[in-house]
């Protein structure tokens, strides 16, 4: 999952194209990805790839690379991107 964040937010940055979000959906539909069963708190995880589904959503016509930069910088992906991978982080060590 983590290498997965971070490809993601690769791919965001220099504006591509998301194919799919599979392996989020998997995670995000399994029984032990609860916050009670990893006790870790999963919203800034959740919010993360939340942003990533909308950016997927984002009209790809010509000259809107603009529209999609802008729209980086006003959802703050950097700071959504931080914030999840440290929770992921958290979870792999064991950490609260």
């Amino acid at each position: 999952m983590k290498e997965n964040s971070e490809k993601l937010f690769y791919i965001c940055k220099n504006f591509k194209v998301i194919e799919d979000t599979k392996l989020w959906q998997s995670i995000s539909n399994s029984w032990w990805f609860d916050s009670d069963y990893l006790i870790h708190n999963l919203n800034l995880i959740k919010i993360y790839y939340a942003t990533i589904e909308d950016y997927m959503n984002l009209p790809r016509s010509r000259g809107s690379g603009h529209k999609i930069e802008s729209w980086l910088i006003s959802v703050d992906l950097d700071k959504k991107f931080n914030f999840a991978l440290n929770q992921i982080k958290n979870i792999i060590s064991g950490e609260e």
